[in-house]
C-alpha cells in the first residue's frame, strides 16, 4: 500500500467529500529523532549556564529615533499658486495678459528650482 502524501492529507481535509479520509498515525517515531545514545553529543555547559542573567535595572529599551521634520516644499508650492494666479488673470472682466505671463514666467522659474535642489522628483516608469 501506498503511504499518503501532504497533498494527499490537505485534499481530504479541505474536500472531504471528494477524496477518502487520511489520518496522520498517532505514536509513530521516526528513527532519525531517536539517535542510539553513543550518538548523542553532550555538551560541556548546561544551557543555563550559557545565559548570564542581567538585572533589570541594566535593561534599558532602546531609544526611539528622532527624525526631523520633513522639509516643506515651498517652492513648489508656490509654483502651483503663482500658475492658477496667472490662470486667473487671463480670464475675464479683467484680462491682464502681461501680469499672467509674468506669473508663469516665475511659476516656471520656482519649478525648476524646485526640481534642481531636489524638492521634486519625477517619477520612474521602470
Amino acid at each position: 500500500m501506498a503511504e499518503p502524501s501532504i497533498l494527499d492529507y490537505v485534499k481530504s481535509k479541505l474536500m472531504p467529500w471528494k477524496y477518502p479520509r487520511v489520518e496522520i498515525p498517532v505514536g509513530v517515531q521516526s528513527p532519525a529523532i531517536h539517535a542510539a545514545p553513543e550518538q548523542v553529543v553532550q555538551m560541556e555547559q548546561p544551557p543555563e549556564a550559557l545565559i548570564s542573567p542581567v538585572p533589570e535595572e541594566e535593561v534599558k529599551p532602546p531609544p526611539e529615533p528622532v527624525r526631523p521634520p520633513a522639509p516643506v516644499p515651498w517652492r513648489s508650492l508656490a509654483a502651483i499658486v503663482l500658475a492658477l494666479v496667472a490662470q486667473r488673470s487671463f480670464e475675464p472682466p479683467d484680462r491682464t495678459w502681461q501680469l499672467g505671463v509674468a506669473l508663469y514666467i516665475l511659476s516656471f522659474v520656482l519649478l525648476v528650482w524646485a526640481f534642481w535642489i531636489r524638492g521634486i522628483t519625477f517619477a520612474r516608469a521602470f
